[in-house]
């Protein structure tokens, strides 16, 4: 079975999402491209693929999509995943006008080989996800 990107990236989001009414964002950063993950509760609210050449375009199209669905800045939960340092120069300027960031974790529902320590949480989230589309 072939499952695009997109699907590993988004069922391993909603299915570790707790049950709510609050609409949270989850943007996963590579290096040509953003997604953005906007879920309520454990139901996809929208999902879109952007093309950028620099973290400004992800903090400007993170922006627009919550400005678009009148999201609240200070309220609205921000995940950050993938090609993302911790103290980045994109996490700096989204928590300037954002006043929930944090970056992601594994799904916590299975347990990981030690090996999975020396790797940040929400680096290869997609990939590690993978499984859970199986389920």
């Amino acid at each position: 079975v072939f499952h695009h990107f997109s699907t590993l990236l988004i069922e391993g989001i909603l299915l570790s999402a707790q049950s709510s009414e609050e609409k949270k964002m989850h943007l996963h950063v590579q290096s040509t491209s953003c997604e953005l993950v906007v879920t309520q509760g454990k139901k996809l609210f929208l999902f879109n693929s952007f093309p950028v050449s620099d973290f400004n375009e992800c903090a400007y199209y993170t922006m627009f999509v919550m400005e678009q669905l009148g999201l609240n800045h200070a309220g609205t939960e921000l995940t950050l995943l993938g090609e993302i340092t911790p103290g980045s120069e994109l996490i700096s300027v989204l928590s300037a006008y954002i006043g929930k960031v944090s970056l992601g974790k594994r799904p916590a529902m299975f347990e990981y080989s030690y090996g999975f320590n020396e790797i940040s949480g929400h680096l290869h989230y997609p990939l590690i996800s993978q499984h859970l589309c199986a389920l």
